[in-house]
């Protein structure tokens, strides 16, 4: 039965060509991450839709931030902000968690207790 519905898994995953999806979107949703230019930001680096931002500051206040605008995001380490979003998503609902991202990032300073980190 496992067997059975690993395959039926892997057969979706070639009839809808998830992994080149999530490739193309990963893509540009870094690109659209990127041309943000927020000074608090790092590096954006991942793989397919996995995305890792890392900030200059302490990631935690602005994961919280994202959980209050409803973006599930992680952290990965101290200062990265960890993304998964499900290899089903949209260009839409990727449009909108660029928009959260802008929003949260742009805030000066989280917290008196967040201290900024070298360059």
């Amino acid at each position: 039965m496992a067997c059975a519905a690993g395959t039926a898994v892997l057969d979706i995953f070639q009839q809808t060509d998830l992994a080149s999806r999530a490739a193309e979107l990963g893509d540009q949703f870094r690109r659209q991450i990127e041309t943000l230019e927020l000074p608090l930001v790092r590096e954006v680096r991942g793989l397919g839709l996995m995305t890792g931002i890392e900030l200059r500051q302490r990631a935690m206040p602005y994961v919280q931030a994202l959980s209050d605008l409803g973006i599930i995001a992680l952290t990965a380490g101290s200062t990265v902000i960890r993304l998964l979003p499900p290899l089903t998503i949209t260009a839409e609902e990727l449009d909108q968690v660029v928009a959260a991202l802008k929003q949260v990032l742009t805030v000066e300073e989280r917290s008196s207790a967040n201290e900024q980190l070298p360059a």
